[in-house]
């Protein structure tokens, strides 16, 4: 990956430092790290110019709506996590007094008391 650290005076100097010291303790190089200061000539080379890819802008709208039905998903399955936990919870304090509960299904199927939450919820959503 490239970066380019864009400042002005010596701030960029000093991120450039900062960022070799960051990538020296996880042992990678630096080389593709570059540094300039505002007072040079940017204009020259476009980064001095500002303006909206469309590409970029494009991008972005389109991911919104996948973006916000992944935080819909990860809600809705912490709310079935809680449920699930709480219902395992009550099916183990019931085994306690002799009760004993299984699924209805007639496989090889793990004891109820035996799963964690993520795996009722995974089995729940398998059949």
């Amino acid at each position: 990956m490239r970066i380019r650290i864009q400042g002005t005076a010596d701030s960029p100097v000093r991120a450039k430092e900062r960022l070799d010291d960051l990538l020296r303790q996880w042992d990678q190089e630096s080389s593709d790290v570059s540094s300039t200061s505002d007072t040079n000539n940017s204009e020259q080379n476009g980064y001095g110019q500002k303006g909206v890819d469309p590409v970029a802008l494009t991008a972005l709208v389109v991911s919104i709506p996948s973006a916000a039905l992944a935080v819909l998903d990860i809600a809705d399955r912490i709310s079935k996590r809680r449920r699930a936990e709480q219902f395992l919870e009550h099916i183990r304090e019931l085994s306690t007094q002799g009760v004993t509960i299984t699924f209805a299904s007639q496989d090889s199927a793990p004891e109820i008391t035996a799963l964690t939450p993520d795996q009722l919820l995974d089995r729940n959503t398998d059949e």
